[in-house]
């Protein structure tokens, strides 16, 4: 299966998303949520990767809205977006399954 990471990178929805958040030509179901991140990535490797992905692109997107604390505005809003567009990805699922498995959380086998 293809890492989360490079789906997050790779994917052209997401990025259009993130973009669009930022600049707030969408408003992210995540900006207003105060559950903590659920993390579905394979190791902290990818998450780092992941977050200094979404970093540079709040860095680099001209916007008049920037936030007060842009580490928070990536953990909080911009890496749950990107992680349920890694699982529509991954999966080949729509983006409302996507965001029902992002807000499942992990499953384990009780084996």
């Amino acid at each position: 299966m293809q890492s989360l990471w490079l789906i997050c990178r790779d994917t052209k929805g997401q990025w259009w998303s993130t973009v669009n958040i930022i600049t707030g030509n969408t408003v992210s179901p995540w900006a207003k949520k105060q559950d903590r991140v659920i993390l579905l990535f394979e190791d902290d490797e990818q998450v780092d990767k992941v977050m200094h992905f979404l970093s540079e692109v709040l860095e680099r997107t001209e916007t008049d809205k920037k936030s007060a604390d842009p580490v928070a505005f990536v953990m909080d809003v911009l890496l749950p977006e990107a992680t349920v567009y890694a699982l529509r990805a991954v999966y080949s699922i729509s983006l409302d399954k996507a965001k029902e498995m992002y807000m499942r959380g992990t499953e384990f086998d009780s084996r």
